[in-house]
Protein backbone atom coordinates (compact mmCIF):
# COMPACT_ATOMS: atom_id res chain seq x y z
CA UNK A 1 0.00 0.00 0.00
CA UNK A 2 1.15 2.87 -1.12
CA UNK A 3 1.30 6.16 0.74
CA UNK A 4 -1.97 7.95 -0.39
CA UNK A 5 -3.59 4.36 0.20
CA UNK A 6 -2.54 4.85 3.52
CA UNK A 7 -3.69 7.82 4.12
CA UNK A 8 -6.97 7.32 2.63
CA UNK A 9 -7.41 4.52 4.86
CA UNK A 10 -6.89 6.43 8.04
CA UNK A 11 -9.28 9.37 6.77
CA UNK A 12 -11.80 6.74 6.24
CA UNK A 13 -11.12 5.04 9.85
CA UNK A 14 -11.67 8.91 11.35
CA UNK A 15 -14.94 9.39 9.29
CA UNK A 16 -16.39 6.26 10.89
CA UNK A 17 -15.20 6.79 14.15
CA UNK A 18 -16.57 10.53 14.05
CA UNK A 19 -14.99 13.43 16.30
CA UNK A 20 -13.75 10.40 19.08
CA UNK A 21 -9.77 9.58 19.02
CA UNK A 22 -9.31 6.13 19.44
CA UNK A 23 -5.57 6.98 20.65
CA UNK A 24 -6.80 8.82 23.53
CA UNK A 25 -9.52 7.74 25.45
CA UNK A 26 -12.66 9.89 26.25
CA UNK A 27 -12.28 11.25 30.45
CA UNK A 28 -14.97 10.48 32.57
CA UNK A 29 -15.78 12.46 35.25
CA UNK A 30 -14.88 11.10 38.50
CA UNK A 31 -16.23 11.84 41.91
CA UNK A 32 -13.27 10.59 44.36
CA UNK A 33 -15.97 10.93 47.66
CA UNK A 34 -17.84 8.19 48.10
CA UNK A 35 -21.38 8.81 48.22
CA UNK A 36 -22.17 7.32 51.59
CA UNK A 37 -20.80 4.93 54.43
CA UNK A 38 -23.34 1.70 53.63
CA UNK A 39 -21.14 -0.99 54.97
CA UNK A 40 -18.03 -0.62 57.18
CA UNK A 41 -15.58 -1.11 54.21
CA UNK A 42 -17.58 1.76 52.91
CA UNK A 43 -16.75 3.92 55.92
CA UNK A 44 -13.16 2.74 55.66
CA UNK A 45 -12.83 3.42 51.95
CA UNK A 46 -14.01 6.87 52.53
CA UNK A 47 -11.58 7.20 55.57
CA UNK A 48 -8.63 6.51 53.01
CA UNK A 49 -10.07 9.04 50.64
CA UNK A 50 -10.32 11.43 53.11
CA UNK A 51 -6.44 11.54 54.49
CA UNK A 52 -5.70 11.05 50.31
CA UNK A 53 -7.59 14.21 49.36
CA UNK A 54 -6.72 16.20 52.63
CA UNK A 55 -10.84 16.93 53.13
CA UNK A 56 -11.24 17.55 56.50
CA UNK A 57 -15.15 18.13 56.17
CA UNK A 58 -15.13 14.22 54.69
CA UNK A 59 -12.69 13.34 57.77
CA UNK A 60 -15.24 14.77 60.03
CA UNK A 61 -18.01 13.16 58.45
CA UNK A 62 -16.47 9.73 59.17
CA UNK A 63 -16.89 10.29 63.01
CA UNK A 64 -19.63 9.98 65.70
CA UNK A 65 -20.37 12.73 67.61
CA UNK A 66 -19.02 10.92 70.57
CA UNK A 67 -16.10 9.74 68.72
CA UNK A 68 -12.82 9.01 70.59
CA UNK A 69 -9.13 8.00 69.68
CA UNK A 70 -6.55 6.05 71.68
CA UNK A 71 -2.82 6.28 71.41
CA UNK A 72 -0.99 3.19 72.12
CA UNK A 73 0.58 3.45 75.78
CA UNK A 74 4.56 4.11 74.62
CA UNK A 75 3.22 7.48 73.23
CA UNK A 76 0.43 9.16 75.87
CA UNK A 77 3.30 10.81 78.35
CA UNK A 78 4.35 12.45 75.12
CA UNK A 79 1.86 13.54 72.88
CA UNK A 80 -1.12 13.20 75.08
CA UNK A 81 -3.34 15.69 76.46
CA UNK A 82 -4.76 16.47 79.70
CA UNK A 83 -8.68 15.81 78.93
CA UNK A 84 -10.29 15.12 82.54
CA UNK A 85 -7.99 18.15 84.24
CA UNK A 86 -6.25 16.10 86.69
CA UNK A 87 -2.76 17.70 85.49
CA UNK A 88 -1.39 13.80 83.77
CA UNK A 89 -1.73 13.24 80.20
CA UNK A 90 -4.30 11.10 79.11
CA UNK A 91 -3.94 8.31 76.52
CA UNK A 92 -7.37 9.23 74.40
CA UNK A 93 -8.62 12.49 73.16
CA UNK A 94 -12.22 13.49 71.69
CA UNK A 95 -13.70 14.26 68.35
CA UNK A 96 -13.44 18.00 68.85
CA UNK A 97 -9.30 17.65 69.57
CA UNK A 98 -9.05 14.92 66.91
CA UNK A 99 -10.74 17.34 64.05
CA UNK A 100 -8.47 19.88 65.08
CA UNK A 101 -5.75 18.02 64.79
CA UNK A 102 -6.38 16.88 61.00
CA UNK A 103 -7.47 20.25 60.03
CA UNK A 104 -4.09 21.05 61.16
CA UNK A 105 -2.74 18.23 59.41
CA UNK A 106 -4.46 19.01 56.16
CA UNK A 107 -3.64 23.01 56.13
CA UNK A 108 -1.23 24.45 58.53
CA UNK A 109 1.36 21.85 59.80
CA UNK A 110 1.85 20.54 63.58
CA UNK A 111 0.89 22.89 66.34
CA UNK A 112 4.50 23.25 67.48
CA UNK A 113 5.72 24.42 63.97
CA UNK A 114 8.17 21.70 63.28
CA UNK A 115 6.42 19.99 60.27
CA UNK A 116 4.42 22.41 57.88
CA UNK A 117 1.29 21.04 56.09
CA UNK A 118 2.36 17.78 54.04
CA UNK A 119 2.28 18.86 50.15
CA UNK A 120 0.42 15.01 49.98
CA UNK A 121 -0.70 12.18 51.94
CA UNK A 122 -1.24 8.50 51.26
CA UNK A 123 -2.98 6.55 53.61
CA UNK A 124 -3.64 2.55 53.07
CA UNK A 125 -6.11 0.12 55.23
CA UNK A 126 -5.65 -3.11 54.88
CA UNK A 127 -8.88 -3.79 55.61
CA UNK A 128 -9.24 -7.40 56.81
CA UNK A 129 -12.02 -9.94 55.69
CA UNK A 130 -15.65 -9.94 57.81
CA UNK A 131 -14.47 -13.36 59.71
CA UNK A 132 -11.68 -11.23 61.01
CA UNK A 133 -13.82 -8.83 62.28
CA UNK A 134 -15.90 -9.23 66.17
CA UNK A 135 -19.04 -7.77 67.90
CA UNK A 136 -17.51 -5.01 70.56
CA UNK A 137 -19.03 -6.26 73.60
CA UNK A 138 -16.96 -4.05 76.23
CA UNK A 139 -19.09 -0.76 75.98
CA UNK A 140 -22.78 -0.23 76.07
CA UNK A 141 -23.61 0.38 72.25
CA UNK A 142 -24.98 -2.78 70.61
CA UNK A 143 -23.94 -3.58 67.28
CA UNK A 144 -20.60 -2.45 67.59
CA UNK A 145 -18.17 -4.16 64.99
CA UNK A 146 -14.27 -4.23 65.62
CA UNK A 147 -12.27 -3.87 62.67
CA UNK A 148 -8.49 -4.41 62.78
CA UNK A 149 -6.42 -3.28 60.37
CA UNK A 150 -2.98 -2.30 59.31
CA UNK A 151 -2.11 0.68 57.98
CA UNK A 152 0.48 2.46 56.09
CA UNK A 153 0.58 6.34 56.38
CA UNK A 154 3.14 8.34 54.69
CA UNK A 155 3.59 12.33 54.87
CA UNK A 156 5.30 14.16 51.98
CA UNK A 157 6.92 17.58 52.10
CA UNK A 158 8.17 19.40 49.23
CA UNK A 159 11.49 19.89 50.16
CA UNK A 160 12.29 17.98 53.50
CA UNK A 161 11.41 14.36 52.31
CA UNK A 162 8.50 12.59 53.80
CA UNK A 163 7.59 10.47 57.29
CA UNK A 164 6.29 7.15 57.29
CA UNK A 165 4.61 5.10 59.47
CA UNK A 166 3.14 1.44 59.82
CA UNK A 167 1.53 -0.53 62.55
CA UNK A 168 -1.97 -1.51 63.14
CA UNK A 169 -5.15 0.19 64.23
CA UNK A 170 -8.68 -1.03 65.84
CA UNK A 171 -11.56 1.00 64.51
CA UNK A 172 -14.60 0.30 66.66
CA UNK A 173 -17.55 1.71 64.51
CA UNK A 174 -21.56 1.33 64.42
CA UNK A 175 -24.11 2.18 62.32
CA UNK A 176 -25.80 5.90 63.00
CA UNK A 177 -28.74 7.28 60.58
CA UNK A 178 -28.15 4.36 58.34
CA UNK A 179 -23.92 5.35 57.66
CA UNK A 180 -21.17 3.56 59.54
CA UNK A 181 -18.97 6.09 61.35
CA UNK A 182 -16.16 5.66 63.23
CA UNK A 183 -17.00 5.93 67.00
CA UNK A 184 -13.35 4.43 68.40
CA UNK A 185 -10.04 4.72 66.72
CA UNK A 186 -7.04 2.42 68.81
CA UNK A 187 -3.84 3.23 67.66
CA UNK A 188 -1.59 -0.10 68.17
CA UNK A 189 0.85 1.49 65.93
CA UNK A 190 5.15 1.57 66.48
CA UNK A 191 5.90 5.23 65.03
Amino acid sequence: MNYISKMSVLMIMLLILGCKNPFHPEIRDYDPEPASAGTPVDLLNKLETSYNNMDIEMYESCLTGDFQFYLIASEYSEIGIDIDGDDLKDNYWFKEQEVEYHRNLFGSGSSDGKYPAPSNISLVLVIPPENIWYINDQDTFENEIVIPCDFKLSLYFDFSGSITSEGKARFIVRKVNNEWKICKWLDESNV
